[in-house]
């Protein structure tokens, strides 16, 4: 298998402060049920775990805060603080945006880079949010909560109505769900939605009313609903779209087929012949999810138990004991633990990430495609700023890209500290005023231009502020739609030239305080009295 699994642990209800179970938040383990990597921390609630080729997210269940672990570290990397517990949260695919969801019905959403809060839906919900869930194509997010609604939010539109750098509270009326949807009597447990574009998604919703619902995501119509016997506590579709897997709080799992089901139908769970039932826990079902192919399916229960079933036999392949409640299990690609991608992304919640390269590590350049480019920390008393850009990658080296006039984007690897060469350009305006000025200070006809362009190739005469940042705009536009990595890094540099320091301004010395006239006196009668002693010496 090229996925292993990540599940969240629970604390039991005799659980002590200073217990194992509360050191252990999240394991990785193989489908062999082998623990391939553990995670410290508190642990996370039901709903609340997500992640990213560069990090693995959760919220604490206990407290608010949401925590980012790096693939490979066993301590967490940065804990965000916040006012209020959160109970959901997904992240997109890139890790760009975070969305949560907390127990007084609040939606936040933030650029996670930065840390900047783009919204703050207050009355998202009447009552606390219990899931939440991202589309396939990170266009929308669907919400389900204690006050039996389910509402599908457009990402775009939310983040559109943000402000730049502050920090926006958003109220209802000004940012409506893009559906909402009431057919649900009692709480909102779980919800999942199918692969694909957002327009020919369906959303899927379990309740406390013993009730699944089928929605059209694009037009928020109800296609058919399911009853069981239980409450529904978990769901999970398949890749394919065409089984749906229910688990109740009874510790039953039901596989309906999609395709069997009649349109505008209510269909009883033990009744039709499109859904099969097979008995899987003693306790209630927390999570379910499906192995990319769609041949297993992994459950997760209160009672302890991670069972990995075969989707065709519905048996069970293997079962995990575990001594504690299982909150959540998510399947993520075995690349992410044993080799974890650096992150493009500079900063996490603002704070800077110090990464550390060995030099067999260091991105090669390809075709036509500059490298990844990763940053050290960097060195405020920089004056030169293309050198500090330089600086800002690599270990023993630093990647930089720049592109020329015509737009051809080449990346070289520099000694971290030298001076960035600069390639030969047409001459601007800026340069031309520049040879203007010097050629009044040109001695016996040397050719100052050439001198420059001398001192240009060897790096001793670096790029002027205003001309690193025309060459990095000048990148980023003829990047746009090509490489998103390479733009990221170039949005990312441009910034970082925009916020360079001003010098320092120069500081007056301080003239030393003028004596009083009593001061004077007293000084100068001291000097008086030690001539006299003086004299007399020299008379005896």
């Amino acid at each position: 298998m090229d996925s292993v699994m990540v599940v969240s642990r629970g604390l039991p209800a005799a659980a002590t402060k200073s217990g194992e179970a509360k050191a252990i938040a999240l394991s990785v383990l193989e489908f062999s049920g082998s623990t391939l990597h553990m995670y410290k921390g508190a642990p996370s609630g039901r709903g609340a775990l997500c992640g990213y080729p560069g990090h693995l997210v959760s919220a604490q269940s206990n407290k608010g805060a949401i925590t980012f672990w790096r693939w490979n570290q066993e301590t967490h990397q940065i804990k965000v603080p916040l006012m209020e517990r959160i109970t959901a949260v997904c992240i997109t695919s890139d890790g760009l945006y975070c969305v949560a969801g907390s127990n007084s019905g609040t939606l936040f959403v933030w650029q996670v880079t930065t840390g900047l809060l783009l919204a703050r839906i207050s009355s998202a919900h009447y009552r606390a949010i219990t899931t939440c869930k991202m589309t396939d194509d990170d266009t929308h997010i669907v919400t389900g909560g204690d006050d039996a609604l389910v509402k599908v939010w457009s990402l775009s539109s939310i983040i559109s109505r943000a402000a730049t750098g502050q920090e926006v509270v958003i109220a209802e009326k000004s940012v409506d769900a893009l559906h909402s949807l009431r057919l649900h009597t009692l709480p909102v447990r779980s919800v999942a939605v199918s692969k694909g574009i957002w327009n020919c998604a369906r959303i899927y919703s379990g309740s406390k009313d013993r009730s699944l619902c089928v929605w059209s995501l694009a037009t928020g119509e109800q296609l058919c609903t399911v009853t069981f016997p239980s409450d529904v506590t978990a769901l999970c579709v398949d890749a394919a779209d065409m089984f749906l897997y229910a688990g109740t709080a009874a510790g039953t799992l039901y596989q309906i087929h999609l395709h069997k089901l009649e349109a505008k139908s209510t269909v009883t769970a033990t009744r039709s012949a499109a859904v099969r039932t097979f008995f899987a826990h003693s306790g209630p079902v927390t999570c379910l999810t499906t192995t990319p192919d769609g041949t297993q399916l992994i459950s997760t229960s209160e009672d302890g138990l991670l069972r990995i079933w075969d989707t065709t036999t519905l048996q069970v392949v293997r079962t995990v004991t575990e001594t504690v409640p299982l909150n959540d299990v998510m399947l993520v690609p075995r690349s992410w633990i044993q080799h974890p991608v650096e992150p493009m992304n500079v900063q996490l919640f603002g704070r800077a990430l110090h990464t550390r390269l060995d030099e067999s590590e260091i991105p090669v350049e390809s075709d036509g495609v500059p490298t990844l480019l990763h940053r050290i920390p960097p060195q405020p008393s920089e004056a030169n700023a293309a050198a500090r850009v330089s600086k800002m990658f690599g270990t023993t080296h630093a990647v930089a890209s720049l592109t020329t006039a015509t737009g051809v984007v080449k990346s070289q690897s520099l000694e971290a500290g030298s001076a960035l060469p600069v390639e030969e350009q047409e001459s601007t305006s800026d340069e031309d005023a520049q040879d203007d000025s010097d050629g009044e200070d040109r001695a016996g006809g040397q050719d100052t231009s050439s001198e420059l362009k001398a001192k240009r190739a060897k790096g001793s005469a670096p790029l002027s502020l205003d001309q690193a940042m025309a060459q990095l705009q000048g990148a980023k536009d003829s990047l746009e739609g090509w490489q998103p990595a390479a733009v990221k890094f170039l949005n990312f540099a441009y910034q970082l030239l925009n916020e360079l320091p001003q010098q320092p301004q120069e500081t007056k010395a301080v003239k030393p305080a003028q004596k009083t006239k009593k001061q004077v006196e007293q000084s100068k009668s001291k000097q008086a009295g030690k001539k006299a002693k003086r004299r007399s010496k020299g008379s005896a």
